[in-house]
């Protein structure tokens, strides 16, 4: 079969080089696939991160977003 690959290209500061994460990175770092790192930002905001806009739901946080998307598995 084909093998499947999701990267995730991650912003580093001003003077660092751009970060390339394979999904055990991103797994390791956000608990969920590259393809669901969008959803656990909206719902958790990332802490001190304004730039993407994305402030968060209320009282939920990343070990709430990690959970929710693990049982739903989707916001939408």
């Amino acid at each position: 079969g084909r093998e499947s690959r999701s990267l995730l290209m991650h912003t580093t500061p001003r003077d660092a080089p751009l970060e390339v994460w394979d999904e055990a990175a991103v797994r390791e770092k956000y608990g969920v696939p590259p393809w669901k790192v969008s959803q656990w930002k909206a719902a958790a905001g990332e802490m001190g991160e304004s730039s993407d806009n994305l402030p968060g739901v209320y009282r939920i946080g990343p070990v709430g977003a990690k959970a929710i998307l693990g049982v739903y598995g989707t916001l939408v």
